[in-house]
């Protein structure tokens, strides 16, 4: 085929190469981060972006904008600013900005408290912060910004202006720290009004709670609405959400400080507008990156505020315009004819430009086309040289199926020439050696060609498996264009995107997961915690009643159920505790291979007789540190599975111990990838010949109560997950349906020697011992355990006092100093918690003796407590000889 019947048609898929040396001299873009508070569709958020990106971009072209949520409204920022820290510290450790817009409070003290680690000497940009002062931005240079100054005291004095009758001003605000601002600051501010005005709270309410308090409020009443976007058992509600449930709940006048709340039922105020505070953010942007320093810039401390107005509403309540102040801007007024019709009247505008617009081009290409056919015959080798040199691999056809011309690059990736490839036969057989990969690309390239050249139809872009000359094999999409007899194919090789994409999916199913892990375990926890309170009173009162019984009373075997079923239980929780992460734990250093050993009769027992149980155990010490009762557990859970898995039938269960160097791609396959190190584990290996799993039970088997047994409780696999995630272990699982199933238990190595436990031994009660004490202070919340505490302690003689929260127990211990000499304090309680009312108990009584009570494992607890003086840690549900055993030791420390 000759030079001019190609190169015309090579015309329409010339792609002109980048030229690197245009670029040599330019600069890099500004990098600018946008960091904000809250998620994206929320309102205020949203429009505080507009405001930033279009001031922006409107002069600059080359700018370099990121975005990124904190989403403190709907997540703790307690718990949400270190993951976010990891987050960002992955994903732009490699690159510097050159300054950063913070939108409201949360964003703002997570730049500041990770400036140093993520952003150093980067200047920092806020606005929308209303709470400025808690800043203290005297101790860190190159930050300036906008305040979020909304005019509470204007807006209430607005509306008590309009509805000179209120008596009642109610205040309806959430549990989010913006929202317990907002709150403190209209109190601060109650003396600058009328006097006689009741101040009525609807604070921190679940949602029924606030529904029922605003229809409740009398006739004479305004609400201010301070932010309602998660209510007190942390359900959050959208911007939508929370207005329709104000405005349909409420017959009083409802007045806000911003903007985007001045939805349904919303009368209006004196509002803060989010892109006014996004526009001023920009504009200092701007001046640092035209090259003023941060600390140049003053802080601007009042934003404009424009009284806005509901129309619907001031129907409702009968105020006419004149009664608003000069300015003000109504919403949600009825539509003139234009803008009622606006969307139509344009189109058919804009059709009739746009049919004009065509017939200029179809006459100006036409010209076009003549003058292009006239320089065509002089630019034939301008056009060649372009073929050759594009960066993408490009291949000429004919129908008949030969192959004219490849050019350079297509060589470079595939590795064939033009002599290489003289058919499309010869391309099939080399580019996909499989026999059904070819026939089924053949197929559809056939099929293709068919349809394009029979009916003019474009054909479908594609993407496969190629294989190069050296063996490589890259995933190409391919885009051909078939004109008459001749075919052209642009070729793009999308491998390294395609692997980029897996990558990119692993990671989100990984953060997916561990998210879900997360939130079952505060669940588990939570539930166990509870449980662990009823179940104190259950096991503590029948353990003295047992006490009392005569051994010759018939209700004594009836008692003795009612312990065995609480202790059973107290298991239970155990287990849902082990799955949260938060189970009690002794931990010592122990050898595998003796764990095994020790439980290898046990085990025999509980395996099905059709089973044989075989030992590979190392030939070298297998030492780790952990419980070894939670260990077994772990093992038992694992054997009892693979005995189930087996079932009637027979086959082996085998328990393999050893020591291995994982590395980090060996660690990333596992089920719990926590950031663990590579280097050496230890590892307790459980496989069985059974049934095996298919792909959706593996993925669900450590989900709490799912289980595949006819009368399982479904938290075995659960509790494991939680034990080695305690243990900073992790899981490795093969199974397929048909081949059995393995589990590798992966835990950190141990150098140290294997330390026994001391035997337990029965407390007695010194003598004169309750005397010399003093009187016990039990301070619990839970009115159960402190009665039973009371109980089992009184039994032998002591005196009790009872706090029902840390406030309580602090002035208990501050009035009667002399009088108490031991204290049992709960961890988690509402004012005052374990923790802070240890500190208090100590500044008082320095030597006073406190044993800490939990549901939670001992560790996590007095981790809390360490290094400052802590007596003895009691794990709850506890007998009374427990109770006993440790206030003993306590006393004769």
């Amino acid at each position: 085929m000759s030079l001019r019947t190609i190169l015309p048609l090579l015309l329409f898929f010339a792609v002109v190469p980048f030229h690197p040396a245009t670029a040599r001299a330019v600069p890099p873009p500004p990098r600018v981060l946008i960091l904000h508070s809250y998620h994206p569709g929320f309102p205020w958020t949203d429009s505080i972006d507009r405001g930033i990106r279009t001031t922006l971009t409107s002069d600059r072209e080359q700018l370099q904008l990121f975005t990124e949520y904190l989403d403190s409204k709907r997540f703790s920022p307690k718990k949400q600013f270190p993951r976010f820290a990891r987050y960002l510290a992955e994903k732009y450790h490699n690159q510097r900005f050159s300054v950063i817009i913070t939108s409201d409070d949360n964003a703002l003290s997570f730049a500041l408290r990770y400036r140093e680690q993520l952003f150093p000497d980067v200047p920092i940009v806020f606005c929308g912060v209303n709470n400025l002062a808690a800043h203290k931005l005297d101790s860190y240079p190159d930050i300036t910004g906008v305040t979020e100054a909304f005019d509470i005291l204007g807006t209430l004095k607005l509306a008590l202006k309009l509805f000179p009758e209120t008596r009642t001003i109610a205040l309806v605000n959430d549990s989010t720290p913006s929202g317990r601002t907002n709150l403190k600051q209209t109190l601060a501010i109650r003396d600058q009004l009328p006097a006689g005005l009741d101040f009525h709270l609807l604070s921190e309410l679940t949602g029924d709670e606030l529904k029922a308090g605003l229809r409740a409020l009398p006739r004479q009443s305004i609400v201010l609405n301070l932010g309602f976007w998660r209510d007190r058992h942390q359900q959050t509600f959208n911007n939508l959400q929370s207005l329709q449930l104000l405005g349909e709940n409420c017959k009083v006048p409802i007045f806000t400080l911003w903007d985007f709340m001045l939805g349904p039922g919303t009368f209006g105020g004196l509002v803060v507008n989010g892109r006014r505070q996004g526009e001023h953010a920009a504009r200092l942007a701007e001046k640092i990156l035209a090259g003023v320093s941060a600390k140049d810039l003053a802080i601007e401390r009042k934003s404009p505020n424009t009284p806005m107005f509901n129309d619907r509403t001031l129907h409702r309540y009968g105020i006419k315009q004149g009664q608003l102040p000069a300015g003000s801007i109504i919403r949600n007024r009825p539509q003139s004819f234009y803008l009622r019709h606006k969307g139509a009247i344009w189109t058919a505008t804009g059709a009739v430009a746009i049919q004009s617009l065509l017939l200029l081009l179809l006459i100006a290409n036409i010209l076009r086309r003549r003058l292009a056919e006239k320089k065509l015959a002089a630019s034939e080798a301008n056009f060649r040289q372009l073929i050759e040199d594009s960066p993408n691999p490009i291949r000429v056809t004919r129908l008949g199926g030969n192959i004219d011309f490849v050019n350079r690059r297509f060589t470079e990736v595939f590795g064939y020439t033009r002599d290489d490839l003289p058919t499309m036969d010869a391309w099939f057989d080399k580019a996909y050696p499989d026999a059904d990969d070819r026939k089924r690309v053949r197929h559809f390239w056939d099929s293709q060609i068919e349809q394009s050249s029979s009916f003019g139809n474009p054909v479908e872009m594609q993407e496969w498996k190629v294989r190069c000359k050296n063996g490589d094999i890259r995933d190409i999409e391919f885009n051909h264009s078939q004109l008459g007899e001749l075919g052209v194919s642009i070729m793009f090789d999308v491998t390294r995107r395609n692997r980029a994409e897996q990558e990119r999916r692993a990671l989100e199913q990984k953060i997916l997961q561990a998210q879900k892990l997360e939130s079952l375990g505060i669940l588990a926890g939570g539930i166990a915690h509870d449980f662990n309170n009823l179940l104190m009173g259950i096991l503590g009162c029948a353990d003295l009643t047992l006490s009392k019984l005569p051994p010759e009373s018939p209700v004594r075997d009836m008692v003795k159920m009612i312990v065995k079923s609480a202790e059973r239980a107290a298991d239970l929780t155990s287990q849902m505790l082990a799955y949260s992460g938060k189970g009690r734990f002794v931990v010592e250093t122990i050898d595998l291979n003796e764990l095994v050993e020790e439980m290898a009769h046990l085990l025999q027992t509980v395996i099905s007789k059709t089973a044989l149980l075989r030992l590979n155990l190392a030939q070298i010490p297998v030492l780790t540190e952990a419980d070894p009762t939670q260990l077994r557990q772990v093992i038992m859970n694992l054997i009892t599975n693979a005995s189930d898995a087996i079932g009637k039938r027979s086959g082996v269960i085998s328990i393999t111990t050893g020591v291995m160097d994982a590395d980090a791609e060996y660690l990333a396959g596992s089920y719990l990838d926590d950031n663990l190190q590579p280097g050496p584990f230890t590892f307790v290996e459980v496989s069985d010949s059974g049934a095996g799993m298919d792909e959706e039970t593996r993925r669900r088997i450590f989900d709490p109560f799912f289980t595949t047994k006819f009368a399982g409780r479904g938290l075995g696999l659960a509790a494991v997950l939680g034990i080695v995630r305690s243990h900073h272990g992790a899981i490795r699982i093969y199974s397929e349906p048909g081949k059995g199933t393995s589990f590798k238990i992966l835990l950190p190595c141990c150098t140290s020697s294997v330390r026994h436990p001391e035997t337990s031994r029965t407390a007695t009660l010194p003598t004169g011992l309750a005397e010399r004490c003093g009187a016990i202070l039990i301070v619990d919340d839970d009115e159960t355990v402190r009665s039973v505490g009371r109980m089992m302690l009184e039994e032998y003689g002591f005196k009790v006092h009872l706090a029902e929260d840390g406030r309580e127990g602090v002035d208990l211990l501050r009035r009667n100093p002399d009088q108490i000499g031991l204290v049992l304090l709960d961890l988690t309680m509402p004012h005052i918690d374990g923790e802070e009312a240890y500190r208090q108990m100590r500044t008082i009584k320095p030597d006073i003796r406190v044993i800490l009570s939990s549901g939670y494992n001992e560790q996590d607890a007095t981790d809390l407590m360490a290094g400052k003086g802590l007596a003895g840690f009691l794990h709850k549900p506890y007998r009374s000889e427990d109770l006993l055993t440790k206030v003993i030791e306590t006393l004769q420390i």
